[in-house]
C-alpha cells in the first residue's frame, strides 16, 4: 500500500526563482497528483521597500494555481529558514505519511518526484534509512541510481513521520559532541568543523541538528548517484547554475531504481576525496556548499 505524500515549498523574496522551482517541479510527471503547500515568509522588522516588493512579488507568484490541491500559508512576520521548515514539516506530517521539502532556489530533474516516492515506498518500514534526498555533488559517476550514504541534504529532501517525531524529541536533547577523535573526524567529513556548526541557533541552520540526530542513531539516507537537483542560489558558478534556455541541465542517463542495502562505499569515498581539495579558494567555496547544505 502507497503512503501518503505532501510536497512543501519555502519561500520568502525571490519570486524570479520561486518561478523557476515551481515550473521546474511541475514538469515533474504525476506532479498534479500531489498535495502541494507553500509557506511563504514575512518580512523582516524594518525591510527596505526592495524587499517589501520582493515579497509581495512572490505572493503574486505563489497565488497562481500550480497545482489541484494548493495551500499556501502566509507568515506575517519573519520566522527564518529554520523555524519556518520545523513548523511546516510539522503540521504536514500530522496529515500526511511523508514529506518532500523544497526550497525556492531549487530546480529538479525531470524524474525528481518519481525517485522520491519509489524511495519513500520503498523505505517506508525502515528505522535505518531516515530520509531520501535528491541532490548529489558533481562527482561524474557513471551510473544514475540510488545509493545509500550517512549523510543528509536539505536541497530537495524527504523523510516520515516516525523519523521526524523522533527527531523532534531528539531535539530537546543536548547538542554535545563528545566522541573520539576519528568519530569526530567522521562527523566533519575530515577537515569540515560540523561540530562548530552545532553553536548556531536553530533559525540560523535548523540543517546540522538533523545531521546530528542522524549520525548518533547511526542513520543513513538515500541519494542518486548523479543529482536530480539543482541550486540556483548558493553557487554561481557555470556548473552549477540554471539556464532555462538550455534544453535540460541534467544528465541524460535513465535513472535505475535500484535496491542499495548498504552504504556505496565506492561513490562515498569519491565524495570524501571530492571535498577533500587541498586548494584553499577551491576548499573555501566547497565549505560553503556544505554550509548552505545545512540551512
Amino acid at each position: 500500500m502507497s503512503i501518503s505524500i505532501a510536497i512543501a515549498l519555502f519561500v520568502y523574496k525571490r519570486p524570479d526563482k520561486t518561478t523557476i522551482c515551481l515550473e521546474s517541479i511541475s514538469k515533474n510527471e504525476g506532479f498534479k497528483n500531489y498535495p502541494l503547500y507553500i509557506f511563504a515568509d514575512g518580512p523582516t522588522a524594518g525591510a527596505s521597500p526592495a524587499d517589501l516588493a520582493a515579497i509581495s512579488q512572490v505572493k503574486a507568484v505563489i497565488n497562481k494555481q500550480w497545482a489541484p490541491h494548493q495551500v499556501i500559508a502566509l507568515n506575517e512576520t519573519n520566522q527564518g529558514l529554520g523555524k519556518s521548515i520545523i513548523a511546516g514539516i510539522d503540521k504536514l506530517l500530522e496529515q500526511y505519511d511523508s514529506v518532500i521539502v523544497l526550497e525556492d532556489d531549487l530546480v529538479f530533474d525531470p524524474e525528481f518526484l518519481n525517485y522520491m516516492n519509489y524511495y519513500l515506498n520503498y523505505f517506508k518500514d525502515s528505522y535505518q534509512i531516515k530520509s531520501v534526498n535528491g541532490y548529489m555533488f558533481p562527482l561524474n559517476m557513471a551510473y544514475k541510481n540510488g545509493v545509500l550514504l550517512p549523510l543528509t541534504s536539505s536541497w530537495g529532501w524527504a523523510t516520515w513521520r516516525k523519523h521526524w517525531m523522533e527527531f523532534k524529541e531528539f531535539l530537546d536533547q543536548p547538542l554535545l559532541v563528545n566522541l573520539d577523535p576519528p568519530l569526530i573526524q567522521r562527523y566533519n567529513l575530515g577537515k569540515f568543523n560540523f561540530a562548530g556548526m552545532l553553536e548556531f541557533p536553530i533559525e540560523k541552520s535548523w540543517g546540522i541538528r538533523w545531521y546530528h540526530y542522524n549520525f548518533v542513531t547511526n542513520g543513513l539516507g538515500v541519494f542518486p548517484s548523479q543529482s536530480l537537483v539543482m541550486n540556483d542560489g548558493a553557487d554561481h558558478s557555470k556548473t552549477n547554475h540554471y539556464d532555462p534556455s538550455t534544453a535540460t541541465s541534467f544528465g541524460q542517463i535513465p535513472f535505475n531504481f535500484s535496491h542499495p542495502k548498504t552504504i556505496d562505499i565506492h561513490l562515498y569515498n569519491k565524495l570524501l576525496n571530492h571535498l577533500a581539495i587541498k586548494n584553499d579558494s577551491v576548499a573555501s567555496r566547497a565549505w560553503s556548499r556544505l554550509i548552505n547544505l545545512f540551512k
